[in-house]
């Protein structure tokens, strides 16, 4: 009697957890969720009802016609955007790009452009503490370089360290560390009088990169990861153990341009350049795979709009 109790017991907590994993899976699937897509002169948001199906709604455009509050002089170096983060939840596009280079901050309700730069071969930006944004420079006159703004004060540079091929860069809010990747290193930077007008990076650490030419540079959610692409792989780098092992889920992934998990559904967006090119008409998915063709299209990144907490609540909000 007492077995039969136990088992029976047994199955319904058996029965329980798999109700619960079943309800968790199907409401990750039906989350709705926005990606932005950048590669050209358009960046826009795509709104997909659920993590499935390959439908979705258009609900954000923007170009450099759109920029309302850039000098006029400058809008041309908007041409051919490369990286697009949503910050301050999603109210505010950060947007770079490569050919002319340029940077922006963009309001997502008005379109209006809050902070601007001109940085040679632009790659990436990140927002740092007391309105502050770093950018990264790549491969150009005046660019391998890690370039600091005040957001009050545009195309204004404030601190300025060399990184060859600058094309990542995220901020740590949690061990106070700016990670920039360059062509084969990946730095850890500490942020020097931050209260000051002048602030400064110092470099703390190197660590080389199990590859050459580093492209993108992005949180995995929950997790202690980063994950890195380069031209012949994709790699996680632990930040509290230093280390660098394979991303297994694109192992062997060649020319794969950016890579982001989606930190609610666990969905994994990532753009895989076609062959002889640093684009593609393809957005591809994992958990679950899929694969959505754009013709005509040229796609360089492809990110998440999250719902993350900026790093400093006195965070540039003027046209909010």
């Amino acid at each position: 009697m007492t077995k039969l109790f136990h088992k029976n017991i047994m199955f319904l907590f058996s029965l329980l957890f798999i109700v619960l994993i079943t309800g968790c899976s199907k409401k990750a699937n039906n989350q709705v969720s926005e990606l932005i897509l950048c590669g050209q002169q358009e960046v826009s948001i795509l709104q997909f009802s659920n993590t499935i199906d390959t439908t979705f709604t258009k609900v954000w455009s923007w170009t450099e016609q759109d920029a309302e509050g850039l000098p006029d002089s400058l809008a041309q170096f908007l041409f051919a955007t490369d990286e697009c983060k949503s910050v301050n939840h999603g109210k505010q596009i950060l947007i770079t790009a490569s050919w002319r280079g340029g940077v922006a901050l963009v309001d997502r309700k008005s379109k209006k452009v809050m902070f601007y730069a001109q940085i040679p071969n632009a790659h990436s930006a990140e927002l740092l503490p007391n309105n502050r944004v770093v950018v990264a420079g790549s491969t150009a006159k005046n660019g391998n370089c890690l370039n600091i703004y005040d957001l009050n004060k545009s195309n204004h540079i404030i601190h300025k360290d060399s990184l060859y091929s600058g094309h990542g860069v995220i901020w740590d809010e949690k061990r106070e560390i700016l990670w920039a990747l360059g062509y084969d290193e990946l730095r850890a930077y500490a942020l020097e009088n931050w209260d000051s007008e002048s602030p400064a990076l110092k470099k703390t650490d190197t660590y080389k990169i199990p590859g050459i030419s580093g492209h993108d540079l992005q949180r995995v959610p929950n997790s202690p990861d980063l994950s890195i692409t380069e031209n012949e792989n994709v790699w996680i780098f632990d930040r509290d153990k230093r280390t660098f092992t394979e991303f297994e889920t694109l192992a062997g992934s060649e020319h794969v341009k950016s890579v982001m998990i989606n930190p609610v559904t666990n969905q994994l967006v990532y753009i895989h350049a076609d062959s002889g090119k640093a684009h593609t008409e393809y957005i591809r998915f994992e958990n679950p795979q899929k694969e959505i063709h754009f013709p005509g299209e040229s796609f360089y990144k492809a990110r998440w709009v999250t719902d993350s907490e900026p790093p400093t609540s006195q965070l540039f909000l003027k046209s909010l």
